[in-house]
């Protein structure tokens, strides 16, 4: 059971930090370089969450 609450709040993590990304990409005030450095993924992963904003 405490294995599937931690997991579960990875996802929710994980989803809240998607949703940050597009918000940041909807505003576009940061490059996807400077968003690459903040969150720590690469430049491609940026274009692809773009891609679905």
């Amino acid at each position: 059971m405490c294995k599937a609450v931690e997991d579960y709040g990875k996802k929710k993590m994980q989803e809240g930090i998607l949703e940050s990304i597009r918000k940041i990409i909807k505003g576009g005030e940061l490059s996807y370089e400077s968003i690459s450095r903040t969150f720590g993924i690469s430049v491609d992963e940026v274009k692809k969450i773009a891609a679905t904003v």
